[in-house]
């Protein structure tokens, strides 16, 4: 591609300009800096001044499209090399397996996708059973996303991304998994950290989930999620007493417990979060400073999740589950490390909430060691954390 260069900051015409007229005289033309600044667009008949070398690109006269390997068995031979030769790790002869034989597959997995551009392959996802991980409970799993780099920061990832939720939510499943390294930009995407596997190696890799049914809720509308506001705490209190008065365990104080963190130095408004419905508040939780107290006596501080309400009428649709992801969401871009909590952990378990006993955390005081749980809002933010940790 021809490169304009300039040393000294000039003005020109994108009506006049000659690589304009020779690569696209009639559209919008993408304006590359070599260096790494910014992208822009020139428009015929602007003015422009330059300050950098910077190449001229034509647009793509059309947009990449995703496909289903499944639905196209005449792109599975393609699929099978290109997946193989971004991901060399991988041997190219399990690809082929896998790929080949899902064309005759019955259930909905596995899924491979293709992002073309024109006909050119530039872009892949699986959607898949396991991803070479210990958590065989978990499924399904997002695999092998790749975007060639002349195509990347223009959302085709997002797309992907958002084609395997999309499968899997018409095929019944509540959740997504995907395993990686990379901090930081699958959050962006809806993901959340719950916790580690390992791999065939035997290392420990991050595990990261997206809740379909939870994100499907809260996009219909018909639920807002906001913090609680001053002046609302005597129908948030009427809220937590009745949601507990049908819980299976209650002692009948949850929404005393709730004022008193309410009214402490350590309640973060923030993180009492609470979802509406028609403007009326339906669910509630809160989170709230607590601390392991180490042997050396230092503090490490992490957050106390409790009590979380949900009316009886709203209760089964992923509503509890939306308003502690996204409390767990917001406390980890505050910069918290750790939740801990006291619950049930056949529920709280897909959260990545664990036995605090695992890493050698107990609580103070009576209560049964086996329903604390502590969560890691970030890897391994529990490492070489241990003590006793405050629920009161």
């Amino acid at each position: 591609m021809p490169t304009a260069s300039c040393n000294a900051a000039y003005l020109f015409t994108a009506r006049k300009c000659r690589l304009q007229r020779r690569y696209a005289p009639a559209s919008i033309v993408r304006l590359r800096e070599t260096a790494g600044y910014r992208t822009g667009h020139l428009r015929p008949g602007a003015v422009y001044e330059r300050t950098r070398n910077f190449r001229l690109e034509p647009n793509m006269e059309h947009e990449p499209r995703i496909l289903s390997v499944r639905e196209h068995p005449e792109y599975a031979r393609q699929a099978i090399e290109y997946i193989s030769s971004r991901w060399r790790e991988v041997p190219q002869a399990l690809y082929d397996d896998c790929i080949s034989e899902s064309l005759y597959a019955v259930g909905p997995l596995p899924q491979w996708y293709l992002l073309l551009d024109s006909e050119r392959i530039v872009g892949c996802a699986g959607l898949i059973s396991n991803d070479f991980i210990s958590r065989g409970d978990l499924w399904p799993w997002v695999c092998a996303l790749y975007v060639e780099e002349t195509f990347r920061g223009r959302g085709y990832a997002g797309l992907l991304l958002e084609r395997c939720r999309r499968d899997a939510e018409r095929s019944g499943y509540r959740a997504l998994y995907l395993s990686t390294e990379l901090e930081g930009y699958y959050e962006k995407h809806g993901y959340d950290y719950i916790g580690e596997g390992y791999g065939p190696d035997g290392g420990a890799i991050p595990i990261y989930r997206f809740d379909i049914r939870a994100s499907a809720l809260l996009a219909s509308g018909g639920y807002v999620v906001r913090p609680e506001r001053p002046g609302e705490e005597e129908e948030l209190c009427r809220l937590v007493r009745t949601a507990f008065e049908t819980a299976t365990v209650s002692d009948g104080t949850e929404q005393d417990f709730a004022a008193r963190l309410r009214n402490s130095r350590d309640y973060i408004p923030e993180l009492a979060l609470m979802a509406t419905c028609k403007e009326r508040p339906v669910a509630h939780v809160m989170f709230t400073r607590t601390r392991v107290e180490r042997p050396d006596g230092r503090l490490f501080e992490g957050l106390l999740v409790a009590p979380l309400s949900v009316l009886a009428a709203h209760r089964g649709i992923g509503l509890g589950a939306a308003l502690l992801e996204e409390g767990m969401r917001r406390a980890r871009v505050m910069g918290f490390g750790a939740a801990f909590l006291c619950g049930n952990p056949a529920y709280y378990h897909r959260f990545g909430f664990r036995s605090t006993a695992r890493y050698g955390i107990r609580p103070t005081g009576d209560i049964p060691p086996q329903f604390v749980m502590a969560a890691e809002l970030r890897p391994r933010a529990l490492q070489g954390i241990t003590g006793t940790v405050s629920f009161c």
